[in-house]
Parts: C-alpha cells; sequence; structure tokens
C-alpha cells in the first residue's frame, strides 16, 4: 500500500473504511479481515497505521498479545477537522458515561483501567 508518505489500513468492518475513502489524504484503504493479519502488515512494512478498535488493542496490549513492532496510540480521535458540533455531541456523550462509571465498568470487564483523554 503506498500513501504519500504513510500507508493506512482499516480493519474489516470499520467505520472508518468509508470515511478514510472519502477524506483523502491516504491515496489507497486496504482492508483486513483480521486486526492479527493488519497488524503483521505493519511489521512487514507494508502499511503504517491500522485503524481499529481501540478496546482489542489496548486488552491484546495488556495481556501481552499485541506485536512488539506495534504501537497503541490513544489520543486519536476520528472526527473531521472542523466539525465541532459533531465532536462536542461526542465529548458529552462521553463525559455522561464516563461520569456515570459505564466506561470505567466496559473498560474493567476486559482488565483495563479507564482514565479520561486529556
Amino acid at each position: 500500500m503506498r500513501i504519500r508518505e504513510q500507508a493506512g489500513d482499516g480493519s474489516s468492518g470499520s467505520p472508518h473504511v468509508n470515511l478514510l475513502e472519502k477524506t483523502g489524504g491516504f491515496s489507497e484503504v486496504k482492508v483486513y479481515d483480521r486486526l492479527e493479519d493488519a497488524w503483521a502488515a505493519i511489521g512487514a512494512g507494508q502499511v503504517k497505521v491500522v485503524l481499529g478498535p481501540m478496546s482489542t488493542t489496548a486488552y491484546k496490549s495488556k495481556t501481552g498479545r499485541l506485536p512488539s513492532d506495534v504501537q497503541m496510540v490513544t489520543s486519536y480521535q476520528p472526527v473531521m477537522l472542523g466539525n465541532t458540533h459533531l465532536l462536542g455531541r461526542i465529548s458529552k456523550s462521553q463525559s455522561r458515561l464516563a461520569t456515570d462509571g459505564t466506561l470505567k465498568a466496559i473498560y474493567a470487564k476486559y482488565g483495563l483501567e479507564w482514565t479520561q483523554p486529556k
């Protein structure tokens, strides 16, 4: 996969695939059926970026099953620049779920600790 200076991936079933294709910045989006195959593509130098479920990646990282050549980035926010209305709605919902303990419970179920993004 060749993408200007970086390569990107959306794992199969990811809601980000259409967004990646529509927003540009990536000349090609490659879709993998399994997240593990996308991670292997990082190790092989075929892609530099994989978008996938944060909860799965965090769980694999915590349990030592994330490949050593894969680094999880937790600061990514999948909102198009300038869409302050949508970002505000997401932030409000996230704040509500954090306040009522829902996010903490979901993360705890998988042995992870919830921390509010900054």
